[in-house]
């Protein structure tokens, strides 16, 4: 089957999906189509917020993306820098060939290949208010002709948007926050201690920690980093 009629038959499985899960495991089964073997789909973090958090898609070997995360390589990678110069799709190889790799380039590409991952095709995505995502996919002995370019390009675009929909469809039934919930919840996004807080809000810190502790219960999250996570993406907060 040629690769554009690959993609339009994925992209009606995918539109028909109602589960995340079943989005993924399809794009993976795609992608290997390609001789790829590895997919990433996600949002490119804001100061202050963590990677982790901002996962749509991961099928990176395990190992890779704990050494990924722990050397904050995403602040660094030239194939995720490479996006916030162009709306175009762009190779791993695309970018040595025009880039002036450095010695952390160099170290992230080896570490990479290290892990099986040799070429790789970037899609970056870009939305209202800021937003920017990306989808990666990699491999070891990978070919992007043309056709098949598009196929990634095309599918990703589909695949991000399918899975942001699923993700906020579970923020239909957001838990309510009181104003002064609110007003704790952005002060803790500054970085602001419960002291501090209750000095600005004119309430004492147990008090301020009685706000906060209840806010994690209404979002069932472990962290105050959760709960700001939540608030974000819930719209409850804003950048």
């Amino acid at each position: 089957m040629d690769p554009q009629t690959r993609t339009f038959e994925f992209i009606s499985e995918v539109e028909a999906a109602n589960e995340a899960g079943a989005v993924r495991s399809r794009f993976q089964k795609f992608i290997e189509g390609f001789g790829l073997s590895n997919a990433a789909c996600v949002k490119i973090p804001s100061p202050g917020e963590s990677l982790l958090d901002l996962v749509l898609m991961n099928t990176r070997p395990d190992d890779w993306s704990s050494h990924y995360n722990e050397g904050n390589y995403i602040s660094r990678d030239p194939m995720v820098q490479e996006m916030f110069g162009t709306y175009l799709p762009y190779s791993w190889s695309d970018v040595l060939d025009r880039r002036e790799i450095d010695k952390t380039d160099i170290r992230i590409v080896k570490d990479a290949s290290s892990f099986g991952m040799n070429e790789g095709f970037v899609i970056p995505l870009f939305g209202h208010n800021g937003y920017s995502g990306l989808v990666s996919v990699a491999g070891e002995n990978v070919e992007l002709p043309p056709a098949v370019r598009s196929a990634l390009q095309l599918s990703s675009i589909y695949v991000h948007n399918r899975l942001r929909s699923l993700q906020l469809a579970e923020y239909d039934e957001i838990p309510e926050l009181t104003g002064r919930e609110i007003e704790c919840l952005r002060w803790v996004m500054a970085g602001k201690s419960d002291w501090d807080i209750g000095q600005i809000l004119f309430i004492s810190e147990k008090t301020v920690n009685y706000h906060v502790e209840k806010i994690k219960r209404k979002y069932a999250v472990a962290t105050r980093t959760q709960a700001v996570v939540y608030g974000l993406r819930a719209g409850v907060l804003t950048l």
